[in-house]
């Protein structure tokens, strides 16, 4: 009997705001927004220039054979420059951007990404909830993997009632996702589904039925970078 592939190693990082953390070998890292430093997010030039420097020279020294993601809230040099799609190499960095856009992998893997989350007009890809209805609409049944920004509403989205709790001790607590992504991914039922957002929730994973929910924030709410990318998310079970 011929040998089966080995299933791939997937693995994820979120709200990075500029951290650039040491990435464990994977075939596939998952970026989940707001990647550009908090200093750069309001200029455009500023934040094209670090996306085609300093992280593509990042993303050059990362052990991954493929590299997708989408954008955050902070991450408005995107939201004003881009429009729905597909972007290979964008700012000639070598990673796969997704703006409400799905791609099938060179590892077969099936993935969707989309950059929206609750809140208002003054942050990045972000609305009302009626209006991320629109956006999650088109998200496909059957993905192996969806990346959102924002989490699902009840999962990994715990926002702290103080600003900087001790990492690990979520008392007292708030849900800030959004009940729309949930609703979409009841009637998709994607293998993966990958977030950040909410800092303090980063870590948090839970499975239900055929689905791994997964925040990958690897900052805390004083923006330390404070966690890793070092457990695979996908790395057991066979590609759809």
């Amino acid at each position: 009997m011929s040998e089966q592939p080995s299933p791939p190693i997937v693995r994820g990082v979120s709200d990075l705001h500029g951290a650039l953390p040491e990435i464990e070998p994977c075939d596939v890292l998952v970026l989940a927004g707001d990647l550009v430093p908090l200093e750069l997010q309001a200029d455009a030039t500023r934040s094209r220039n670090w996306f085609s420097t300093v992280f593509a020279a990042w993303l050059d020294g990362v052990p991954a054979t493929e590299v997708v993601g989408v954008a955050g809230n902070h991450d408005f040099m995107l939201s004003w420059d881009l429009s729905r799609g597909v972007h290979r190499w964008l700012f000639d960095a070598n990673w796969t951007y997704l703006q409400d856009a799905g791609v099938r992998l060179e590892c077969g893997l099936s993935v969707w990404g989309t950059p929206w989350s609750p809140g208002t007009s003054d942050w990045a890809f972000s609305s009302d909830e009626q209006a991320l209805r629109e956006a999650f609409k088109d998200i496909p049944d059957g993905l192996d993997v969806l990346i959102t920004h924002t989490p699902p509403f009840g999962k990994g989205d715990r926002a702290p009632a103080a600003p900087d709790p001790l990492l690990g001790h979520l008392n007292d607590y708030r849900h800030i996702g959004s009940r729309e992504l949930q609703h979409a991914i009841h009637r998709a039922r994607p293998r993966l589904v990958v977030f950040g957002h909410v800092h303090a929730d980063g870590g948090w994973r839970i499975q239900i039925d055929d689905t791994l929910y997964a925040n990958v924030s690897v900052l805390d709410e004083a923006y330390r970078l404070v966690r890793s990318a070092s457990e695979p998310l996908l790395h057991t079970a066979e590609s759809a």
